[in-house]
């Protein structure tokens, strides 16, 4: 026995104990007190280990099932993940067609602000002007002649 920690020796202790026990069954009646104490000892020992044993088993199969559990719910993050990148992209390509919308509006809109500019700008605009000017002396809105 090269450790004495109960945990590495189990087999070895296990084998002594079924030694002592036989050797005590061969004596019969005549009951070594110390092969006594010490079978006690080494059953309360395996006893011991072995809850040990049961308990580190139980704690192993719920950790089994928490990592299980886990990993479900990772993967379903995955997805609902996955799925909302697909739904990112979607809206950054509306976006985009938007913005190319937007700028052929703006373009459009600078071109008929230059328009009426140049409108306004003429000579023809301000004749035109001054004719509705005189035109609205001559003839009221909302008058009979109208």
């Amino acid at each position: 026995m090269k450790h004495w920690s109960l945990t590495r020796n189990t087999e070895f202790l296990s084998d002594t104990y079924k030694a002592l026990k036989n050797d005590d069954r061969d004596q019969k009646n005549n009951k070594s007190p110390l092969i006594q104490a010490v079978a006690n000892q080494v059953s309360d020992h395996l006893e011991q280990l072995s809850r040990e044993r049961f308990e580190l088993e139980t704690r192993y199969n719920e950790l089994g099932e928490k990592a299980n559990e886990t990993k479900r719910q990772v993967l379903e993050r995955d997805g609902w993940i996955v799925d909302l990148n697909s739904q990112i992209q979607s809206l950054n390509s509306k976006i985009m067609e938007s913005n190319q919308q937007l700028k052929e509006f703006n373009q459009q809109l600078q071109e008929k602000s230059w328009e009426i500019n140049e409108i306004k700008a003429s000579k023809t605009w301000k004749v035109a002007l001054l004719l509705r000017k005189a035109r609205m002396k001559i003839v009221p809105p909302n008058s009979k002649q109208s």
